[in-house]
């Protein structure tokens, strides 16, 4: 692997910095998408597994299903005006994931 721009070492994909990055991407897009609000708060609770208090973790598989499924990729790595229409999507289905 080629070393990372500090020259220390791998980069590892998927790093915090990276993760933090795509975060505030997608806050920046929907803050000018009040009306998908709701909606990302009623995805992030149904993303919570039913025995959430044993991990504290959202559904990973399902998280790792959808990027490998619908993109092909991690989901890190998809622009955030994706994960708005995804939201819009949710918007218009709302429900149960399973």
């Amino acid at each position: 692997m080629p070393p990372n721009r500090c020259g220390s070492g791998p980069e590892i994909e998927g790093t915090f910095v990276n993760r933090v990055r795509h975060i505030v991407g997608v806050a920046v897009a929907l803050l000018g998408r009040p009306d998908l609000w709701l909606a990302t708060v009623s995805l992030g609770i149904r993303l919570v597994p039913n025995d959430w208090w044993r991990g504290l973790t959202p559904a990973k598989e399902y998280i790792s299903y959808r990027g490998s499924a619908v993109y092909g990729m991690p989901l890190s790595e998809i622009p955030a005006v994706d994960f708005i229409r995804y939201l819009e999507w949710c918007k218009a289905f709302p429900g149960p994931i399973a």
